[in-house]
């Protein structure tokens, strides 16, 4: 997967699916975690979120290089965009 989209417009994205990713302790790893999943036609980026009992996706503008996806740990990637001007253009490569 690589796309590249602004780095606000994706920390938007990820908050509305982080309050849908489970927080309690012992729960799946996967439910404690973001979908990433970029797409070619059209060129978009899915960010999402569930914890069985709710979900949350947003679909953001992005140029996608590379189809494909990923699940992570929301709280470094948020990290890692609050420190980003969110005007800056951020590439998400795996």
């Amino acid at each position: 997967m690589k796309a590249e989209c602004l780095a606000g417009t994706l920390r938007t994205a990820l908050s509305v699916a982080q309050g849908a990713v489970a927080s309690r302790v012992g729960s799946s790893p996967a439910l404690m975690s973001v979908l990433l999943e970029a797409t070619k036609v059209p060129d978009s980026l899915v960010v999402g979120g569930t914890d069985t009992e709710g979900r949350a996706w947003q679909t953001i503008s992005a140029r996608v290089d590379d189809a494909g996806g990923v699940v992570l740990p929301p709280k470094p990637l948020a990290d890692f965009l609050d420190s980003v001007d969110p005007d800056e253009a951020v590439t998400l490569t795996v």
